[in-house]
Formats: structure tokens, C-alpha cells, sequence
């Protein structure tokens, strides 16, 4: 261990910022003149600094070849280590510059979930923040994409439905807390032969025109699920959207059934034209979860993450 600690400490004195900046420019460029060109310098100060990172860390961080350069597997792993070294020293100058001071949560969540659960945690976290002032922004997006912008280092913590599969190495790197089960309900227009029904089959909802977000949403799992555990194909929709509140418009106006989440109907429906239909079997349902970075543990997801009623670990 001590000498584990002695190598990492030797590590951190012989790297510099230009070296992270560096290692990131190589990887989007791929070759020596690529990232000359981007960053202004000659191919042999650049050769020279990569000779440089290569003895720091030991290893050999990208393998060379004609049509230029290729990470390693520890390559890899520096890339992803220096690309959110990167973007956490721009969010702490973004933090001590405002004025004032201010903590300042970057938190992600997909369109379903910013819209039925977002409200409610801010006023809890707002109400919970006594001591440094607390700011957020909010990036929504699909769930995948925000994965990969925590893993980056571009946001401290996203709040989605968990994703089928994590690779064994990114669920490593990251915690998580299940905040919530989510309902799912299936509605239709108002209008629609089949709301008011006492109860419904699947099999009655398969030849509907259906508006759907893409497959790797939770919503869409769980109706393909639902289907297929009725021993049906899972139609194909006739829109796909990832907005709720579009999907909600779309099928008030009559234009074919949807699932959403409880909490979004509740939301978002007021006064909209559409019915919840009573289908049966229920479709199943899922989870929303807080993730953040094991070693993104900031003061602004410990805030979170207390505001939501968790220990910090």
C-alpha cells in the first residue's frame, strides 16, 4: 500500500495540466499532427511530452501506426481519467468565479423523469441548503447520453431509470441509490372505443397505432415486455418521441395510444383529453435511480443525496 502511495504521489508531481490536455486532444484527434494542429505545437514538442506521460505512468499509453495512434487498455483508461480531471477543474473555476460562491449542482435526468420527479427534489434540496448558497443545472437528455456525460465528468449526478446492461468496468466507477418504483399507465384519447373499459387484454391494444420513445427507454421496455408476456409482438410505433409532454399532446389529438409514468400523467395531463385504459396484466414496474461517480462525491451531490434522506457513504 505504501508504495502503491509513493508510486501515485510521484505520478502527480511529474504530470502537468498540458499533459491531460494532451492525453484528451491525442484520443479525438488519433495521430501526432492531428493534435499538433489543435493545439498550436510542433509534432516533436508533442512526441516529446507523450515520451513524457509514458514514463510517468509506466506504460505504454497508445500504440503507433501508420495511420497514426490507438489507446491501450491503460491509454484508455487515463483518457477517461484526465477527460473528467478536465471538466472538475472547470466546474470548481465555475464555482469559486460566480459571484457569489456558489455550490453548483450539475444533475441530468431524461425528459419522464425531469418532468414528474425533478419539482419535487429541487424544493427539497433548495429548502435543505442552509449553509453555502446551492445552484443547478439541469441537462435533459436520454439516459444513455447522460451516462456517458457523468462518466465524463460534465455532470456530478443524473437521476434515470438504471439501463439493461452497465459494463462491469463503468459500474465500477460509479454508486447509485434507487430513489423511486415507477407505475406505468396506458393511455389514449379521450374519445378512444376502449377508455371507460372495465378491463382490458393486451391483444385489444395491439392493432392501435401506439406513440412510444425509442428502445432504450424504460417506457418502451416495459410495453415490449408487456406484449411479449402476452405472447404478442410488440407493435411497432407509429410515432416515436422521447418527450412526455409531446406524447401526451399527441395522443389527446387522437393520434394513437401511449405509456407513460404515473407521475407524469399526474404532472402533466391538467386538463388534457386522454384516459388512462385498465389494462390487465398491469405493466411492470421500474426504477429510478440517483447516480454519481465514486470519487465525484462533491459537496453538491452530498447535498443531494442528504436532501433525498440518504447517508453518505
Amino acid at each position: 500500500m505504501n508504495d502503491e502511495r509513493a508510486a501515485s504521489r510521484q505520478l502527480v508531481g511529474r504530470l502537468r495540466f498540458r499533459h491531460l490536455k494532451l492525453l484528451v486532444v491525442l484520443h479525438e484527434t488519433g495521430s501526432l499532427h492531428g493534435a499538433a494542429a489543435q493545439l498550436n505545437v510542433t509534432q516533436s514538442a508533442l512526441s516529446k511530452a507523450l515520451n513524457e506521460m509514458e514514463n510517468a505512468f509506466g506504460v505504454r499509453l497508445f500504440e503507433r501506426h501508420a495511420r497514426g495512434l490507438t489507446a491501450t487498455p491503460a491509454g484508455a483508461l487515463a483518457i477517461r481519467g484526465a477527460t473528467v480531471l478536465l471538466h472538475e477543474l472547470a466546474h470548481v473555476g465555475e464555482q469559486v468565479m460566480s459571484e457569489p460562491a456558489s455550490t453548483i449542482l450539475r444533475l441530468g435526468a431524461p425528459p419522464t423523469v425531469a418532468h414528474g420527479l425533478i419539482p419535487d427534489i429541487l424544493r427539497r434540496l433548495i429548502d435543505d441548503s442552509t449553509a453555502l448558497p446551492i445552484r443547478v443545472m439541469i441537462q435533459e437528455d436520454r439516459a444513455d447520453a447522460l451516462m456517458k456525460s457523468l462518466l465524463d465528468g460534465q455532470l456530478d449526478a443524473i437521476i434515470a431509470p438504471p439501463p439493461t446492461e452497465l459494463h462491469e468496468t463503468v459500474a465500477a466507477e460509479l454508486q447509485h441509490v434507487v430513489l423511486h418504483d415507477v407505475a406505468l399507465v396506458v393511455i389514449a384519447p379521450a374519445g378512444h372505443p376502449l377508455a371507460g373499459a372495465a378491463a382490458l387484454s393486451w391483444a385489444q391494444l395491439q392493432s392501435d397505432p401506439w406513440i412510444l420513445p425509442g428502445q432504450t427507454s424504460m417506457v418502451r421496455r416495459i410495453v415490449d415486455h408487456a406484449f411479449l408476456n402476452a405472447g404478442l409482438a410488440s407493435p411497432t410505433p407509429l410515432i416515436e418521441s422521447f418527450a412526455p409532454y409531446t406524447n401526451l399532446q399527441l395522443v389527446a389529438k387522437g393520434l394513437g395510444l401511449s405509456a407513460v409514468p404515473d407521475i407524469t400523467l399526474a404532472g402533466l395531463a391538467g386538463n388534457l383529453p386522454v384516459a388512462r385504459l385498465n389494462v390487465r396484466p398491469e405493466p411492470a414496474s421500474g426504477k429510478v435511480v440517483m447516480f454519481y461517480r465514486k470519487h465525484g462525491l462533491n459537496h453538491g451531490v452530498k447535498c443531494l443525496l442528504h436532501a433525498l434522506g440518504h447517508a453518505v457513504r
